[in-house]
């Protein structure tokens, strides 16, 4: 049986949300990368921090960014350093298919739960169901 999904380093990520359901710009919690291999450094949002792969932070910024496909080239190809394989980019594609579920799905919940003034998560809801259903048909 052939493994489409490569192994990913954990990385500390952010693992929440990206984007409030109003639309607004407060990104939420940063995508981080520390790697005892390297030099780089970052900062942890420590409310949704937590151990993971890199691509899901990467494929939530897309999902949530409403990101098309020349965003999303480049994006993994600054990522990746230009090292992007078809395992990687299918990798990338289900993450991504899988945040915007996610989002669907807390919409719906915070639809039942919350009754936030001004935010219409009913609305969000069917925001990312039609995005997952474009991931899938894509």
């Amino acid at each position: 049986m052939k493994k489409y999904v490569p192994l990913l380093v954990l990385v500390a990520c952010s693992n929440g949300p990206d984007q409030p359901a109003d639309g607004g710009t407060d990104a939420g919690g940063p995508i981080v990368e520390l790697r005892a291999d390297t030099n780089r450094n970052g900062t942890i949002d420590w409310e949704y921090g937590a151990f993971g792969t890199a691509m899901f932070d990467l494929a939530n910024l897309s999902a949530n960014g409403a990101f098309g496909a020349t965003e999303d080239a480049a994006l993994l190809d600054a990522y990746f350093e230009g090292r992007v394989t078809d395992d990687l980019r299918r990798s990338f594609h289900a993450m991504k298919a899988g945040s915007a579920l996610r989002e669907a799905l807390w919409a719906m919940v915070s639809d039942v739960h919350l009754k936030t003034p001004g935010i219409d998560y009913a609305a969000h809801a069917r925001e990312y169901l039609r995005r997952f259903e474009q991931l899938l048909s894509s």
